[in-house]
């Protein structure tokens, strides 16, 4: 693909988002305005009314127009959202990353969460994500655990978004 063809797509889709930026401000001003003359004259009020309609007739005209733009130019700006690694030589390669909301849901699910229950009632005690937990904090979740004759679990974040978590309300702990 031609670089001069890319840049012209895009310099169209950013100077026609630059319309549409420009037609919004110009209807919030003219909106506060109406809402200003409301207490004007009927003749002024009915004028501010009108050119406030016709704005906004004419800024959906620009989003419309924005979009097609955009949508003209999706040769140019579609691309893939999935992570890719990059290598640009022998030496070298990188691990491409998209900060999306899959990346997010990703991270989210390989974590997980170290519970600590109640053998009696199968309630939680103690809850904790143990990809942030130190060797001491482990130490001190297994010593309770033991001293309190508790059931020791390690679910998926995943899991646990789904479990309908209960609490412990025996009095011998």
């Amino acid at each position: 693909m031609d670089y001069e063809y890319e840049l012209n797509k895009i310099n169209e889709v950013q100077n026609q988002l630059k319309h549409l930026k420009a037609e919004l401000i110009r209807t919030k001003k003219l909106s506060e305005k109406a809402f200003q003359m409301s207490m004007g004259t009927i003749r002024a009020t009915t004028k501010t009314s009108n050119n406030l309609n016709w704005q906004c007739m004419y800024l959906d005209k620009c989003r419309k127009q924005t979009w097609k733009t955009i949508q003209a130019a999706k040769d140019v700006l579609q691309v893939s959202l999935e992570d890719c690694d990059y290598n640009p030589s022998g030496f070298h390669s990188y691990k491409g990353t998209v900060n999306n909301s899959n990346s997010l849901q990703t991270k989210e699910d390989s974590r997980s969460i170290k519970m600590s229950c109640c053998k009696f009632c199968k309630g939680t005690i103690r809850l904790a994500l143990k990809e942030s937990m130190n060797s001491s904090s482990e130490k001190d979740f297994e010593n309770e655990a033991i001293k309190f004759n508790l059931e020791v679990k390690t679910i998926t974040f995943k899991e646990y978004k789904q479990k309908n978590t209960t609490w412990c309300v025996c009095k011998h702990i």
